[in-house]
């Protein structure tokens, strides 16, 4: 007669025991799903997740208003729009027929005597279009100024915006390229809810530009060339950004294992706050010593000074800090030897009368520039350009 089978006390043990890792390893999934669907600021949608929930009425305003095939984005000409800050005010900007941003002074985009280019930043994001800094350098210097900034821009959307410029016959004495303390993260995206998809701009699709073999500045044209209102299209559009943009794969994406996904952003979040811990030696993300941060920002410079003295303008760069001493001070630092012998006027508004962090932007930490702040670049702008024999001629 047979002997009836028995379970010996150490498979049952075993058999616990990875039950027991089994069931930790399915709740943390299941926490780390709900975290990051919930309260997490560190991990970042998928395209489809981005592109799913756009309707054709938002589409079809995107479209009218804000899309254009070469810049990926931009403000139409003579249009008016109303936000609210950061800290709950309701501001308002227009533009006039060029696209640029009025501020009030005296007009004449056509032929201004100073124009610049860049950001949100120089844009004036956050303020009414009589606190710019571009309004304060009109009064203070007594010369039309005309603002081409656009708010999300890579400093390589702001020169490719400075050509078109230059296509519509804008020739000023005085060119002045903003370059914000992140802009060189933008430069290394080419999608941009890849690198902030809380940033509104959800058909964020943008060219890039990028460094050739032999070290030429190239661009890759925006995917969306046209407007789009296929979803799958778009989401296809999406990933085919992805080639290029280092966003893309360094950040984590809402999708399954959402736990390993959890882990690395945490550990991005933790080396972005301390990259002298020695474990965040991964190959990190882009920052202002990297030498090819510094060559690709370097080669757009080099361009808008080269496309400035070609066209007779004087070339300006001002740099707009995220704290003092600034991230990109090191760099800064070359970049001005470099220029000052070719003539070129480099600016950091860090270095300004009265710039402190806390006291220069709309929330107490972070944000754009205040109407305080404004006030003070363009105060500091006007000293800096006041002497500019450029500038001394018959007024335009």
């Amino acid at each position: 007669m047979a002997k009836p089978m028995t379970i010996s006390r150490k498979f049952l043990r075993r058999a616990f025991f990875v039950s027991f890792i089994a069931f930790l390893l399915l709740a943390f999934e299941l926490s780390s799903y709900f975290y990051l669907k919930c309260c997490s600021e560190i991990i970042y949608p998928a395209a489809r997740h981005i592109i799913d929930p756009l309707n054709k009425d938002w589409l079809d305003r995107f479209y009218r208003t804000t899309f254009d095939r070469e810049l990926g984005w931009v403000p139409r000409a003579n249009t008016r729009g109303e936000k609210i800050n950061s800290i709950g005010r309701r501001w308002t900007w227009s533009t006039d027929e060029f696209g640029a941003r009025r501020h009030g002074g005296q007009a004449g985009t056509k032929n201004p005597a100073i124009a610049t280019y860049g950001d949100s930043w120089v844009f004036g994001d956050e303020v009414d279009d009589r606190a710019t800094w571009q309004f304060h350098v009109s009064v203070l210097l007594d010369k039309t100024v005309a603002n081409f900034g656009v708010g999300g821009y890579g400093t390589d959307q702001a020169l490719l915006r400075f050509d078109r410029t230059l296509s519509q016959g804008i020739l000023p004495r005085v060119a002045i390229l903003g370059v914000t303390y992140e802009n060189h993260n933008r430069v290394f995206s080419r999608y941009r809810p890849y690198y902030n998809p809380h940033a509104g701009i959800r058909l964020g699709f943008k060219p890039q530009a990028y460094l050739d073999d032999q070290g030429e500045l190239r661009f890759r044209p925006s995917e969306l060339r046209a407007p789009e209102y296929d979803k799958s299209i778009l989401r296809e559009l999406a990933e085919a950004s992805r080639n290029g943009d280092f966003w893309a794969g360094f950040l984590p994406r809402f999708e399954f294992p959402y736990s390993v996904n959890l882990m690395q952003g945490a550990r991005i979040r933790l080396c972005g706050d301390y990259p002298w811990i020695p474990t965040c030696d991964f190959g990190g993300a882009p920052n202002w010593n990297r030498p090819e941060t510094r060559s690709i920002m370097t080669a757009l410079v080099r361009e808008f000074v080269r496309k400035c003295k070609s066209n007779g303008i004087f070339p300006v760069l001002l740099f707009f800090p995220d704290r003092k001493p600034p991230s990109y001070a090191l760099y800064l630092e070359v970049l001005r030897k470099e220029l000052s012998q070719e003539g070129v006027l480099v600016l950091d508004f860090s270095e300004a009368p009265g710039y402190t962090p806390s006291g220069v932007s709309v929330r107490r930490i972070g944000g754009h520039l205040s109407a305080r702040g404004n006030r003070l670049v363009g105060e500091y702008l006007a000293r800096q350009l006041a002497d500019l024999p450029v500038l001394k001629a018959k007024r335009r």
